[in-house]
């Protein structure tokens, strides 16, 4: 198992604030993996629920900055 961090703005969603196809499937293709991914970012925890929710993204963490 890996542990892969990753920031929202700029990186995992797109500059309209929605999560990529191509995003949503490297999500899919780490948590089918077992990899386990964290969310580095200062937004709230709403906001990160809201957004791995719509990606079906069970497998994470948030750091928040």
């Amino acid at each position: 198992m890996k542990t892969i961090a990753i920031d929202m703005d700029g990186t995992l969603l797109h500059e309209d604030g929605y999560v990529t196809k191509e995003n949503a499937s490297a999500l899919k293709k780490l948590q089918e993996k077992g990899d386990k991914v964290v969310i580095a970012t200062g937004r709230g925890m709403p906001d990160v629920q809201r957004l791995l929710n719509e990606v079906n993204v069970k497998n994470r963490t948030a750091l928040f900055l």
